[in-house]
């Protein structure tokens, strides 16, 4: 994901450019299950608070997360990529989403009402954000008094803690939050931290090399993503310029994952100042708009 100014996700993401078109809503979902299980474990998570709700996914990239969220809901997706967010309208269009909407909007400035959404989901976006205050100042301005923010992001603890710059898990990500810095924000921009999870690996897993300083090439950010990128690489040598339509992609990228079983991504309640670099790889937290 390429950072950008409104800090809007997924832009011009190699990995999502890699993916086929998806024939149906039902469709995409599962390729997103199968494809993005690490962004889908959260995004699940998250899906289970949301029923009923009028829901802004601020930082959408081409929509495949505010898809997936949209099961039991109404979403408008917002991204300052107008690229990706042409791409989520044209399948909104296929699939006759009538509860999904998609937005093109000026950094930090959606120009929704203020008070106008029950939920806003900020899912892996404030680390491309080059100003988060601004970015959770616009979450808390379209949010009702009592709403709810659902923010994951990783564990900036990886990184290298509070004053470190070292992009762990991306070299598009422009800064990764220790929980102190993510609580100083969010209270700063007028949130109330309500729970706290962590997505993590098992911790009987890879433990021996969880203590590695990961700096350097920021690709090896973590153990989490590097297993993803066995996998991954392994289903791009065998698949890419081979033109595979979806039916034949998604039975190799199975068979794939049974040949590097992918990390089992559990998520569990937390006490922010328990979260460590060897107990959590993204954090999740869940905060009322106090305003």
């Amino acid at each position: 994901m390429i950072a950008n100014e409104a800090g809007g996700g997924s832009v011009g993401d190699p990995q999502m450019a890699s993916v086929p078109v998806p024939a149906n809503l039902a469709t995409l979902r599962e390729m997103y299950e199968v494809n993005f299980d690490y962004d889908a474990c959260h995004n699940r998570f998250f899906r289970t608070l949301l029923k009923g709700k009028l829901v802004a996914d601020y930082g959408c990239g081409y929509g495949f997360s505010t898809f997936y969220i949209s099961y039991n809901c109404t979403v408008i997706g917002f991204d300052v990529d107008c690229q990706g967010i042409d791409y989520a309208n044209r399948l909104r269009d296929r699939f006759g989403a009538r509860n999904v909407k998609f937005i093109c909007h000026k950094p930090y400035e959606t120009c929704y009402p203020e008070e106008y959404f029950d939920a806003v989901v900020s899912s892996d976006v404030i680390e491309h954000v080059q100003n988060p205050l601004l970015y959770l100042a616009e979450a808390n301005r379209i949010l009702r008094a009592g709403g709810t923010l659902c923010l994951s992001t990783p564990n900036g603890l990886i990184a290298g803690g509070d004053s470190s710059i070292i992009k762990a898990h991306s070299k598009f990500h422009i800064y990764e939050y220790s929980p102190k810095e993510l609580q100083e924000m969010l209270h700063a921009s007028g949130f109330i931290i309500h729970r706290v999870f962590r997505q993590f690996l098992p911790s009987n897993r890879f433990s021996p090399f969880r203590r590695q300083n990961y700096q350097g090439n920021s690709h090896n950010g973590s153990l989490l993503h590097n297993s993803f990128r066995r996998q991954y690489a392994l289903f791009s040598a065998i698949s890419m310029g081979g033109g595979l339509r979806y039916p034949m992609y998604t039975k190799l990228r199975k068979l794939v994952k049974k040949l590097a079983p992918p990390v089992n991504y559990h998520i569990a309640p937390v006490a922010l100042e328990q979260i460590s670099s060897e107990n959590c790889d993204c954090i999740l937290i869940i905060a009322i708009n106090s305003s």
